[in-house]
């Protein structure tokens, strides 16, 4: 679901860019003038959170922190990207890369299509969620093990 199905205390970002235009690999997705942003989506709400363990505070406290929305989100994702550059790596294939033109290429397993819910903020604003892609969650959301095993194919593809 896109964040903010009526909450309106907060929504998600997706949408148009105002400053940059719309980049070729989107071009097959929209007709929009301008860049869709951002090109995938992951869980931004600010609960459950996720733990995160930054070391025992000089009160003696636990260390233990929760934290969510993009805080958590981005780093998963870009942390989720490490380990399958990683795995490339190990099997002699190239490096990632530049990930937005395969990601537009991916199949469709390797993305769940996000279908539900706006980012509409006090019924103003951008975008519903609908089949396929849309202004609010652009691509969807990443199915990890799928859209790893589809990246020896770009990675292939790219070094030909």
């Amino acid at each position: 679901m896109v964040w903010n199905e009526g909450l309106n205390s907060g929504a998600g970002g997706g949408g148009e860019s105002l400053i940059f235009e719309r980049p070729c690999y989107q071009e097959e997705k929209t007709d929009a003038g301008m860049r869709g942003v951002p090109d995938i989506s992951a869980m931004a709400a600010p609960l459950p959170g996720c733990p995160v363990y930054s070391g025992p505070s000089p009160q003696g406290q636990s260390g233990w922190l929760q934290i969510g929305g993009t805080s958590a989100s981005s780093p998963f994702f870009a942390s989720q990207v490490a380990i399958m550059n990683a795995k490339e790596a190990k099997s002699g294939r190239p490096l990632l890369g530049f990930l937005n033109p395969a990601l537009y290429d991916m199949p469709t397993s390797a993305i769940y299509d996000i279908r539900k819910g706006n980012n509409k903020l006090f019924n103003n604003g951008c975008c519903d969620a609908t089949k396929g892609y849309d202004l609010a969650s652009e691509l969807g959301a990443p199915n990890l093990r799928p859209m790893h095993k589809a990246f020896p194919y770009y990675g292939s593809r790219v070094t030909a």
